[in-house]
C-alpha cells in the first residue's frame, strides 16, 4: 500500500475513534457542586451529621471544591465515615498517583482511597493523617503493596490489581477513641498522575 493508501487508513480510523477525556479533568468534575448528588455517605457507625455540602470556596489552585463532613459519633471505637461515588470512576491504566488539595481541621484523622478491580477487589491506600489546617495538596502513590495499602474481597486472593480500576471514593476514619468525632474537610482539585 502507498504512503498515501495508509494516511487515508489512517485518518479513516482517527474518525471512528470515541472522544476521550482526559482522566484528570473527568475526575476533578465529581468535586463540584454540580455534581453533589454523584456521591452517598456509608460506612461504619456514621452519626447524623455525615454529608457532603456545596460551597463556593476555591482550593489555591482555583478549583471547585466540596465540603466532606464525617461523623462518627454512635460508637467510642475505631470507626469510619465513607464517601463513595454513586457510580466509580474507571481508571483503565494503573495511574502512578491522585493528587488533591484538601483544606484539613487538624483532627488527625486518616484519609484512604478507596477503588475496586476488574474482580471486585477492594484496594484501599492510606494516603495521610488530616494533621493540619488550611490548604495543602497532598498525592496519594498509588503502587501496592507498600505500608498503608490493604486489599480484601473479589473473585481471586492474588492481591493484584486487575484493570480496569474504579475509583470509589475516600474514607476518613478514627484510629483513636479519643480522636475528634465530627468535623469537616474541603477536598478538591483533583488530578491523575499517569507518569
Amino acid at each position: 500500500m502507498s504512503t498515501f493508501g495508509q494516511l487515508i487508513v489512517l485518518v479513516s480510523l482517527l474518525a471512528i475513534l470515541p472522544s476521550v477525556t482526559t482522566a484528570d479533568e473527568s475526575l476533578a468534575d465529581f468535586f463540584d457542586a454540580k455534581h453533589i448528588d454523584a456521591w452517598r455517605i456509608t460506612g461504619q457507625n456514621q452519626g447524623p451529621t455525615a454529608a457532603v455540602k456545596a460551597t463556593d470556596e476555591k482550593t489555591p489552585g482555583e478549583k471547585s471544591a466540596l465540603v466532606f463532613c464525617y461523623d462518627i459519633t454512635k460508637v467510642k471505637k475505631l470507626a469510619y465515615t465513607h464517601f463513595a461515588l454513586k457510580e466509580a470512576f474507571a481508571f483503565q491504566t494503573m495511574p502512578k498517583s491522585l493528587s488533591f488539595e484538601v483544606k484539613g481541621d487538624k483532627s488527625n484523622h486518616p484519609v484512604r482511597i478507596v477503588c475496586n478491580d476488574a474482580n471486585g477487589r477492594t484496594h484501599q491506600w492510606t494516603i495521610t493523617p488530616i494533621n493540619w489546617d488550611g490548604w495543602k495538596t497532598i498525592t496519594c502513590d498509588m503502587t501496592y503493596p507498600r505500608a498503608g495499602y490493604g486489599t480484601w474481597g473479589g473473585k481471586d486472593d492474588d492481591k493484584q490489581v486487575k484493570l480496569p480500576l474504579k475509583f470509589v471514593g475516600f474514607v476518613i476514619d478514627r484510629r483513636k477513641v479519643e480522636d475528634e468525632d465530627t468535623g469537616q474537610v474541603l477536598i478538591g482539585g483533583a488530578t491523575v498522575n499517569m507518569d
